[in-house]
């Protein structure tokens, strides 16, 4: 604890960067379990395959695979949402990428991007086409066929 890898020696931020660390203090890699959320009524359900995690310092590297997407008994409204990460989520508007099946895009709208937010949880906002974004929802999925494979970092305070 409080030790780590030195990269000092390189002190070189370059230009009008600012050093803030030069100790790699962190690292870890492992599994984790996602949960369904929402923002509105009952959450759907799915199949998650095994889940990845790397964690260097505060980057945290996360895949997924949630499948056969089950929204019987859910808000058709309602964003659906993945939970559960290994650590929290320190900044807002982390990305990703994201392959997915058996979901309608809303509008004109032509793809889906996974974004990650401060209250613990991934949405899958639906941009382009020149219509502004929107979450995919419990409607833009087909219940029991949906699939999402995604990848993606984000920042955490732990």
């Amino acid at each position: 604890s409080g030790h780590g890898i030195d990269f000092s020696a390189t002190a070189n931020a370059g230009n009008s960067a600012s050093t803030g660390s030069e100790l790699l203090d962190d690292y870890e890699e492992g599994t984790w379990t996602p949960t369904a959320t929402t923002n509105a009524g009952n959450v759907a359900s799915f199949t998650a395959d095994t889940c990845l995690y790397t964690k260097i310092g505060r980057m945290v590297f996360v895949k997924a695979s949630v499948r056969n997407i089950d929204t019987s008994g859910t808000t058709g409204s309602s964003t659906f949402r993945i939970g559960g990460f290994p650590f929290t989520i320190d900044t807002v508007d982390s990305m990703g990428s994201m392959t997915y099946d058996q979901i309608t895009l809303q509008g004109s709208r032509t793809q889906i991007n996974p974004d990650f937010d401060t209250a613990e949880f991934v949405r899958f906002v639906q941009s382009g086409g020149g219509a502004s974004e929107t979450g995919t929802d419990h409607n833009d999925l087909v219940s029991g066929a949906s699939d999402i494979f995604f990848t993606g970092f984000y920042f955490s305070n732990q």
